[in-house]
């Protein structure tokens, strides 16, 4: 279920939506924050309330369809933009972006454009960066995967519950001893 503000619901509610799509990418070298529209805009942070600065790119790209499944279930999203300068394509080929965090939100324009409506949005996405695409040309453009936070389940972690795998992290520790010994032997119970 999506929390939204009233302010936010009222401008969604008007005869005319001016509807704004935010990405928040967060690279080593920094966070990248862009919006559909031109001007630079300030909206509050649906966790904190902190305020956060989106820089204008005009035409963002493109933003896959991002499902709502029912459940605990893992979705994806892809966010692409184009048009770029290509300095900043070469930036981003020496950026480490696997697996650090990125946002997707959508809010609206109140008051003829002027400001977001009540300072805030809905988060469509909150997740991870996964495969970035670039295609070099004319005209540049990025494509990032962003992997929902609950696909860190479907990973495997590739640790085991061995004594082996156990002192490799704490040299000293015995704790896992006795493990082999357990999954090896059949333990009789006596009632």
């Amino acid at each position: 279920m999506r929390v939204m503000n009233e302010a936010l619901l009222a401008a969604f509610a008007a005869p005319v939506v001016w509807p704004v799509l935010l990405v928040e990418l967060a690279f080593t070298s920094g966070v990248v924050r862009a919006h559909s529209l031109l001007t630079p805009l300030i909206m509050a942070d649906p966790l904190t309330g902190a305020p956060l600065e989106f820089q204008g790119v005009g035409d963002l790209g493109r933003v896959s369809a991002i499902e709502q499944p029912d459940g605990l279930r893992a979705s994806d999203a892809e966010v692409e933009v184009t048009g770029l300068d290509p300095v900043a394509v070469a930036r981003s080929l020496n950026e480490d972006y696997q697996g650090l965090s990125a946002r997707i939100f959508l809010s609206a324009m109140s008051g003829g454009g002027l400001a977001l409506a009540g300072q805030g949005g809905v988060t469509l996405l909150r997740g991870r960066m996964d495969v970035m695409r670039i295609d070099l040309g004319a005209s540049a453009s990025i494509a990032v995967s962003i992997r929902n936070e609950l696909a860190d389940w479907e990973r495997p972690v590739g640790l085991l519950y061995s004594d082996a795998g156990q002192r490799r992290l704490f040299a000293n520790d015995t704790g896992l001893a006795g493990i082999a010994f357990a999954a090896e032997n059949v333990i009789t119970w006596q009632v």
